[in-house]
């Protein structure tokens, strides 16, 4: 953790219960909509439509495994994503587990 800045969460637990806020949040609306508002895909396809979104974000995902995920996939999803967004694509973070930034990043 010594990478973090501490500037926002004033410890672990205070960003242990931000960042799983959202998470139940989530499995609960999963729980109450069933598939009718979630689409279940695998990268790098998206089943949707050229500039379908305004907005497409990537959380946690992208270069935080990028010991797991190759350089390749990394571009496969991004071409993806930037084909499916009319106008922005949010990726964040863009460092590993260990905070190191992705090594083919520029």
């Amino acid at each position: 953790m010594s990478h973090y800045k501490w500037d926002y969460f004033k410890d672990v637990d205070g960003l242990r219960r931000a960042r799983t806020l959202p998470l139940t949040e989530c499995v609960a609306d999963m729980k109450r909509w069933g598939l009718t508002c979630y689409v279940p895909t695998v990268l790098p396809n998206l089943p949707f439509a050229d500039k379908q979104f305004d907005l497409t974000l990537s959380a946690h995902f992208l270069f935080t495994y990028a010991e797991r995920l190759d350089y390749d996939f990394h571009i496969r999803t991004i071409k993806e994503l930037a084909r499916v967004t009319r106008e922005e694509i949010r990726i964040f973070p863009t460092v590993d587990m260990d905070g190191n930034r992705y090594s083919w990043m520029i």
